[in-house]
């Protein structure tokens, strides 16, 4: 894996290689006479053609300016504005193209890669990251390389005396929070390797995690723990604990890819990072764990409080080979009060076979209805609380997760419904009864049917639809479940299968 100094002591090479110079000579035998000496005019013919050249490279320099002028002009690009625009792709490879180091003159590189940091200060990165998540892995290492070197000072602050970082104005003069500059860079990095595996491995190739540590190390983030005083107006330690929060949030997309976590576990970084404590897990807001679930490259880590990612047992989630082995209750534990495994089941939900999800969903369902159906009466306040946020969270999950046709086919075929009828049933049992009383049939098993037909209304007319979180979970569960008709379809051929 390339480092950090490797970075910073030798600039990308293109692949595009320097055209050979070679030198004309007189060769002569003693047999037949062989020669290689030019004729009359052919050195006054080489002169115009290099003149030609000359002369093509630059119309062909006046040409990229002029089209580079035109690019910039739709540039700061908010990702609203952008989602606007004819072709915002276009707009972004074009930008990148340009960016490109060796294959342009450096005038145009520069000029490039100030429009693009100038994004990415900003945090409008949505397209910018679907660009580069299309590059081969070479590419995207050289363009990374270029980027963190030009943010050096951000990340090292000793590396901005002896370092030139021209650029690094466009990225700050963009910067929204100017009291902690590395933030948007840290954000920008987290939803790129939200992309895909590949792209992981060329930010690990680039030296990301030597970054990731000299952040910790300058920022004081050694112990994990950072506590200001209630009421305090000191904001050293709120950015700390922000910051603390995106490098955690980074390392748990990286270690999302089971190919990846093997480089973590084996750099130092793994050994010396902050570990969770061994507490029981806290209730947290049910708000803040519903906006973090499943963050794809579109999101950013919420600004407010999100207390899910102060703590980080790197090394037992770089160890994980698959999160299907990871016991069931603790599984479900994790992501109903944590985010340890959250990026990584997304990852397996994407990439696994259809029968390895069907199999863990399957488990976590019958875990949940098991736990349902146990009796109450003796347990404490608190369990019947945790129990509680673990039926709602849930719920949440399966909307969630209900992202694609072979998702949805997997949960249903997992046994989702059984978990949402006896939810309804025995958390909403007027609309329970209604819904029953709708229908000619009396088994339960026809609700999701009699929904279909019916819509939601039966459900959303209870009393307590337009106070219960509780009934609104349940109803986009239901909606995620059956978008529409072409997912019954889908779940038939998953099963021929």
């Amino acid at each position: 894996m390339a480092t950090v100094d490797r970075v910073l002591t030798s600039s990308p090479t293109s692949s595009v290689s320097p055209p050979t110079s070679r030198t004309s000579t007189y060769e002569t035998s003693s047999g037949s006479s062989s020669s290689t000496v030019p004729g009359p005019g052919a050195l006054s013919g080489k002169a115009i053609k290099a003149l030609g050249r000359m002369t093509l490279r630059g119309i062909d320099h006046l040409v990229i300016r002029r089209q580079l002028s035109v690019i910039a002009h739709h540039f700061p690009l908010p990702d609203v504005k952008a989602a606007l625009a004819k072709d915002p792709d276009e707009i972004y490879a074009d930008a990148l193209e340009f960016s490109r180091q060796g294959l342009y003159r450096e005038e145009i590189n520069r000029r490039a890669l100030q429009l693009l940091l100038r994004q990415i200060g900003m945090g409008e990165t949505q397209y910018l990251v679907r660009a580069l998540s299309r590059w081969n892995r070479l590419e995207l290492r050289l363009f990374l390389s270029e980027i963190l070197i030009q943010l050096a000072p951000l990340w090292n602050p000793w590396l901005g005396k002896v370092l030139s970082s021209p650029l690094l104005s466009a990225y700050a003069e963009a910067c929204k929070s100017p009291e902690l500059p590395i933030a948007p860079l840290l954000l920008f990095i987290s939803k790129l390797v939200r992309t895909r595996g590949s792209v992981g491995r060329a930010v690990l190739d680039v030296g990301f995690l030597d970054v990731l540590m000299l952040i910790r190390s300058l920022n004081d983030l050694e112990s994990g723990v950072i506590i200001s005083e209630p009421g305090s107006t000191d904001g050293t330690a709120s950015h700390r604990k922000r910051l603390l929060i995106l490098n955690n949030a980074v390392l748990l997309d990286i270690v999302a890819y089971p190919e990846l976590r093997s480089v973590v576990l084996n750099h130092p970084i793994c050994t010396t990072w902050a570990t969770a404590p061994t507490t029981i897990r806290e209730i947290v807001p049910f708000t803040s764990r519903e906006r973090t679930l499943f963050l794809d490259s579109k999101q950013n880590i919420p600004d407010d409080d999100c207390s899910l990612y102060m703590s980080l047992d790197l090394p037992t989630v770089a160890k994980l080979v698959c999160v299907s082995e990871v016991d069931t209750e603790e599984l479900i534990n994790s992501l109903t009060f944590g985010v340890e495994y959250d990026q990584a089941f997304r990852v397996f939900l994407s990439r696994s076979p259809y029968g390895k999800k069907v199999e863990l969903l399957s488990k976590m369902i019958l875990h949940m209805l098991e736990e349902g159906s146990a009796s109450s009466n003796t347990a404490r306040q608190l369990d019947r609380s945790r129990t509680r946020y673990r039926v709602l969270f849930f719920l949440r999950f399966i909307a969630a997760a209900a992202w694609s046709p072979s998702n949805r086919a997997a949960l249903i075929d997992a046994g989702v419904i059984d978990f949402l009828v006896r939810t309804v049933q025995t958390e909403v049992p007027e609309s329970y009864a209604d819904i029953i009383a709708s229908s000619d049939h009396e088994d339960r098993v026809h609700i999701p049917a009699i929904i279909k037909e019916q819509g939601l209304a039966p459900l959303l007319g209870g009393p307590l639809a337009k106070t219960s979180r509780l009934v609104g979970l349940i109803a986009a569960a239901f909606s995620a479940l059956f978008p529409g008709d072409t997912d019954m379809d889908m779940r038939r051929k998953q099963r021929r299968r």
